[in-house]
């Protein structure tokens, strides 16, 4: 799983993060992905201002931060072709307290603009927060962790997708299996740690979420061992 994505890369300036649109050049479907930081430092809490996503000369998909909504633009760092018109994005957002969002982006790109076709939101406790990706041609799919007994501020934790929301307890309620991951086959995205920090353990129990034609599908029963 290539990194395919425009980062913005913090540079210091008056105290303030100020963003660089950069990234290499990919295939003639690689998405443009420009991620604008907050103007200051927002202390335990991360995010992007504003995300653009875009590319072709096709009308771009716009995702902004609205801190009295609660809505937080991800940090996005990952990036997997689906097919010829459709991506899968990965990133993470922090409102802080402890607490951090896993997001997965369903991204089209249709005729004429960029299309979100499903959000992916897993807010967990920060010790907690990583899943499982699964990347080998047609097979796409992401591994939700089983939570631990006791979590961090339980009542934050949250599984938002197809407009649908999980609060802990449904999270619990998810299909988990164990030793049923394609070991070798899925890698752990863990941010910010990266590649050389913490990782899904090998014998976490696994809820396995398929990328579907238009959105994230919830698995209904345990998948064969």
């Amino acid at each position: 799983m290539g990194i395919a994505v425009a980062l913005a890369v913090l540079t210091q300036g008056g105290g303030c993060r100020q963003p660089r649109r950069t990234g290499p050049a990919g295939s003639r479907q690689a998405l443009t992905v420009e991620v604008a930081l907050p103007e200051c430092d927002t202390g335990t809490m991360h995010y992007a201002e504003r995300v653009e996503i875009g590319g072709g000369g096709r009308r771009p998909l716009v995702l902004r931060t609205d801190v009295e909504k609660g809505v937080s633009a991800p940090l996005i760092d990952r990036q997997i072709e689906l097919d010829a018109t459709r991506h899968l994005l990965l990133g993470w957002s922090s409102r802080g307290g402890g607490m951090q969002t896993i997001h997965a982006l369903l991204v089209e790109r249709g005729p004429a603009a960029f299309v979100l076709r499903d959000h992916l939101r897993i807010t967990t406790g920060r010790g907690s927060a990583g899943v499982l990706v699964v990347n080998r041609g047609a097979e796409v799919r992401i591994g939700i962790p089983e939570p631990p007994r006791e979590v961090h501020n339980p009542e934050g934790w949250r599984l938002a997708f197809a407009g649908r929301e999980l609060d802990l307890k449904a999270m619990r309620a998810l299909p988990f299996s164990g030793g049923a991951h394609p070991r070798g086959r899925a890698s752990s995205y863990c941010p910010p740690f990266g590649e050389i920090g913490r990782h899904v353990p090998p014998t976490a129990r696994i809820a396995w979420f398929a990328v579907g034609r238009s959105g994230f599908v919830r698995p209904e029963s345990r998948p064969e061992g």
